[in-house]
């Protein structure tokens, strides 16, 4: 084996434990009762821009469909993560119906799934 090779195997099994990684972020986010407030947006959005450069750059310039895949599968978990805590944070500051079919007019913060009786 090659050094080159060597390289290209730290990058497979680096990268396929990299997705396997984000499993316990996507969990954590999907169970999180809030807004998911210590998720940094910002940060996980840099990661898709990084990862989704990075699968064009490969598979346009190297023409690595392997590597550009797994690019591709950073980058579609970082979307899918940060598609579950925009949702989360759309609903959070969504007005929510209460049992009796009335609707908040002005909720600051609800939790999801808070019951709202108005009075």
């Amino acid at each position: 084996m090659q050094t080159s090779d060597l390289a290209m195997l730290a990058f497979t099994v680096g990268n396929a434990l990299r997705v396997v990684a984000y499993v316990p972020q996507f969990v954590s986010v999907i169970r999180d009762g809030g807004r998911c407030a210590a998720f940094s947006c910002s940060t996980w959005t840099m990661f898709l821009f990084g990862h989704t450069s990075a699968a064009v750059h490969v598979l346009l310039n190297v023409h690595d469909t392997g590597m550009g895949a797994m690019f591709a599968g950073n980058a579609f978990c970082c979307a899918a993560t940060l598609a579950v805590v925009f949702f989360k944070r759309w609903r959070w500051a969504t007005p929510q119906v209460a049992d009796v079919g009335t609707s908040v007019s002005n909720p600051d913060r609800i939790p999801i799934g808070a019951t709202i009786v108005q009075g």
